[in-house]
């Protein structure tokens, strides 16, 4: 009996569906708007995929500078062959990827708690900070975005998002398309728009529903566009309201994403003008990426670098790894690092 084997993008979506159990309505819309063979890992045993990760391009905004990222996931592995180490190669070969690709970053949001060691100790991540969580409806009013209004909701939410000035992750229109998809079909996720007089969309709230709690996941517009939304919501329900917001802004901040970075002159340079205030010293040593390796002075807006092979006897006693960078640069800065990265494509809670 001839054996009929499966294309890189039917076993990439077995693995996805029996690792993550996603809905088929959900995988069609991922795989036919955002899925890139060249943005897919697979580990194989026979023809058998055992291992599984994409990194699909987006961008990190960091006040005027647009750095490209990789974003990190549906990393998995087949039930049958966990634990032997199948994910550690694959995920250096997604990184080296992504530097080739011209990325500064990598991120990705871990699933469960323990899988933050995991990517620390095997890629090179640090968690991050990337909202905050609040039961006030005054800190969701203040975090108000600039007036925007576009025809469409992709158009508007791609515009809004790039009004941003904090760091932020920023969608593609593929993501955004697939995103609002999701929301306007899922039985447990909702999507209301808010209208101009004209008929322009100039605000957005992305609601999951709950048992107990109903969780505004994001919310877009100015500070009247937003309280018409919440009213909405509240007329319909009297379930408690959760928001998740940005960074920035109030309520309790939490650590659900992780950031590796990849080219570290530019990535610091970068920070340094959303920075300004930064001064440090250290050396950096990066076993994935030693092109990134030598030692660092951070002050006055300004990023020197001494590589390697120049290093002399007064190089910084403080040895870094990329691991470790993000929280020595928060601790410089006097304020946690932070990046708003919201509606992506992991557990909505």
């Amino acid at each position: 009996m001839t054996q009929i084997r499966r294309t890189k993008r039917e076993e990439a979506r077995r693995l996805w569906q029996l690792c993550f159990g996603d809905s088929d309505e959900f995988l069609d819309r991922y795989f036919d708007r955002l899925y890139r063979e060249e943005d897919v890992l697979l580990a194989e045993e026979g023809s058998k995929a055992i291992g599984h990760l994409q990194f699909p391009e987006l961008a990190l905004s960091l006040g005027e500078e647009t750095l490209p990222a990789g974003y990190v996931v549906a990393v998995c592995t087949h039930p049958d062959h966990r634990g032997k180490g199948i994910m550690r190669p694959l995920l250096h070969k997604a990184l080296r990827r992504e530097k080739a690709r011209g990325d500064v970053v990598s991120v990705l949001l871990p699933a469960e708690d323990w899988l933050f060691r995991y990517y620390t100790s095997v890629g090179g991540y640090a968690p991050i900070v990337n909202q905050t969580r609040s039961r006030r409806q005054e800190d969701a009013l203040r975090e108000e975005d600039p007036p925007v209004a576009s025809p469409s909701l992709v158009d508007y939410l791609l515009e809004v998002e790039a009004s941003q000035r904090t760091p932020s992750l920023l969608h593609s229109r593929a993501f955004w398309e697939v995103i609002t998809q999701d929301f306007e079909r899922e039985e447990e996720l909702a999507l209301q728009i808010h209208r101009t007089e004209s008929g322009l969309i100039d605000g957005a709230l992305f609601l999951v529903k709950g048992e107990s709690e109903l969780l505004v996941q994001a919310l877009y517009g100015m500070r009247p566009v937003r309280e018409a939304l919440l009213a909405e919501v509240t007329r319909e329900s009297k379930l408690p309201l959760t928001y998740l917001l940005r960074p920035s802004e109030g309520g309790i901040p939490e650590v659900r994403a992780m950031m590796r970075v990849l080219d570290a002159p530019r990535f610091l340079e970068a920070l340094v003008k959303y920075y300004p205030e930064l001064r440090l010293s250290f050396t950096y040593r990066d076993e994935l990426f030693p092109e990134n390796d030598g030692d660092y002075l951070i002050s006055a807006v300004k990023v020197e670098r001494l590589p390697r092979d120049e290093e002399g006897k007064s190089a910084p006693k403080k040895c870094l790894s990329p691991a470790e960078l993000i929280a020595a640069l928060s601790d410089a800065s006097g304020r946690p690092l932070a990046c708003s990265m919201r509606l992506l494509f992991e557990d909505p809670h």
